[in-house]
């Protein structure tokens, strides 16, 4: 038990970083740490290899933040864009978890799949949707006069 906590605390570092990017917030993501933390230590015997424990030490994170923010991602609310954390908090709760683990955590399809309690196909699906998401956040459209000129909108606002 002893070496299964300083494991678990091992993790924690990581663990904050996925809460902070699912949640928006370090202070939300430190109660769902702490929450799944409770909760994998409540779980008997706790007998798991390194990655098996990240794992469900990550699932656990994963299901407490969508318990505790089941009502704010409903709200079609989007903030002001400054950072790629504000970009990310504009994805679905599964692709935004789905994209921090693939892409930052390393995690691969099967991982991420038992993380999110979806298939690999489906997680496949979410990490191109939400790529794809990004990518038409972040691209400036061009638009075009009835000749064929490009007009450039930021330009003529100033």
């Amino acid at each position: 038990m002893k070496n299964t906590l300083k494991l678990m605390m091992g993790f924690v570092p990581r663990l904050r970083r996925f809460a902070s990017a699912m949640m928006g917030n370090v202070e939300a993501a430190d109660i769902a740490v702490e929450i799944a933390l409770c909760r994998m230590l409540e779980q008997s015997p706790i007998s798991r290899n390194g990655n098996e424990l990240y794992c469900g030490l990550l699932s656990q994170v994963y299901d407490a933040c969508l318990e505790e923010n089941r009502d704010r991602w409903t709200e079609p609310s989007p903030p002001a864009v400054d950072t790629i954390a504000d970009l990310l908090s504009l994805l679905p709760p599964r692709e935004r978890a789905t994209l921090v683990l693939a892409s930052i955590e390393g995690c691969g399809y099967a991982t991420i799949a038992e993380i999110t309690k979806s298939s690999e196909m489906a997680v496949r699906k979410d990490l191109v949707q939400a790529r794809e998401k990004l990518r038409l956040m972040t691209v400036k459209p061009i638009e075009t006069t009835t000749e064929g000129e490009e007009i450039d909108r930021s330009a003529v606002a100033k």
